[in-house]
């Protein structure tokens, strides 16, 4: 099959976020909340005198039945993400992945050639992306310090000073290079 023009100018890219720092902590907290919270109703019950009913609805009912089959889908895919980033002819998207399952658009279609700066998030670039003018971050990458990080500062809708951080493959950078030439700080190859 010929390769249009249209695939030519298509890339997609799934991050997993990494479980570190302050999301660590969201999902020890979550874990713990599945036993921790039971346990204390119980006590709560034992000590109210209803320790017989505590132990005939928490012990057969919450963790062979609501435990694994509803309450753990339900909240613990927010403590499991993933990012995904489309360019499709000249615009960018971002989607969360809430474990592995929905997706919520997070930054809509935006032009890469409106953009007016793409740069590694590294040296002399890093504090650009870091200024304290900037109104909207979207931060899509598996962990700030990433080798392959980059990102791109453009204007939203609003007219306010947005910041894109994302993880680059080769072919996002001759996409981006390709859509936007001026403003890309990147060594691409033909």
């Amino acid at each position: 099959m010929p390769v249009t023009n249209e695939m030519a100018n298509f890339a997609e890219y799934t991050v997993e976020k990494k479980v570190e720092g302050s999301y660590r902590w969201k999902r020890i907290g979550m874990w713990l909340s599945y036993f921790l919270v039971p346990a204390i109703l119980m006590i709560i019950m034992f000590a109210l005198g209803l320790g017989a009913i505590a132990l005939i609805v928490f012990i057969p009912l919450y963790f062979p039945f609501l435990l694994p089959k509803i309450i753990y889908p339900a909240t613990f895919r927010y403590v499991d993400i993933e990012y995904e980033y489309t360019i499709i002819s000249g615009d960018l998207t971002i989607s969360y992945i809430f474990g592995r399952r929905s997706r919520k658009e997070w930054l809509a279609p935006t032009s890469i050639s409106s953009m007016q700066r793409i740069a590694p998030y590294r040296d002399e670039y890093k504090a650009e992306a870091d200024s304290d003018d900037i109104v909207n971050r979207y931060e899509a990458v598996a962990t700030k310090n990433h080798p392959d990080n980059y990102y791109a500062l453009f204007d939203n809708e609003k007219g306010e000073k947005c910041m894109v951080m994302f993880q680059a493959t080769t072919k996002v950078i001759k996409l981006l290079a390709f859509h936007n030439k001026k403003t890309i700080v990147a060594e691409v190859s033909a």
